[in-house]
């Protein structure tokens, strides 16, 4: 997920490009339909990185005195969260670009609209892969664009399927 500057679409925002993977051993089928709709989870930043490092560490440190107190799925949710700030910021931004019903999972927003306004709010072009067994899976090509005062609230937006 290389970060790069795009200039294919003027945003109001300065923009950066978040590349997605190339995947090999899928054959393009084209354009996705713009009226079909597509489902997408936006992952945001967690908040509290540095401070879980520390505490995992800590745990998994026969030198510590807090070596083999694993943290509870609780405790670790508690470091793993978004800010309440970069989830507003990621809400606004929806409401601006108008998507609606965003739905707040935990470390992750999911939205659903037609690939359109998928592919005009994040600059990218959405095409169809298959391998030719299997449903066909839709990824955007070559990357997606978000504006660049996001980057630091949205780590990855993953096409659900």
């Amino acid at each position: 997920r290389g970060i790069g500057s795009h200039s294919r679409r003027r945003h109001s925002d300065p923009i950066a490009s978040l590349s997605h993977p190339i995947i090999t051993d899928l054959k393009d089928e084209g354009p996705v339909d713009p009226n079909e709709i597509i489902h997408l989870s936006f992952l945001l930043h967690i908040q509290n990185k540095e401070q879980l490092h520390q505490k995992l560490m800590e745990v998994s440190d026969p030198n510590s005195a807090n070596y083999g107190k694993h943290l509870s799925a609780e405790e670790v949710g508690k470091f793993a969260k978004p800010s309440e700030e970069n989830v507003a910021k990621a809400l606004a931004w929806f409401t601006e670009h108008n998507v609606a019903d965003p739905v707040v999972r935990g470390d992750h927003i999911d939205v659903s609209l037609p690939a359109s306004h998928a592919q005009f709010i994040l600059s990218g072009a959405l095409h169809q892969f298959s391998t030719g067994k299997g449903p066909k899976q839709i990824r955007f090509v070559p990357n997606y664009i978000i504006p660049e005062n996001l980057q630091n609230v949205i780590q990855l937006i993953q096409i659900r399927e």
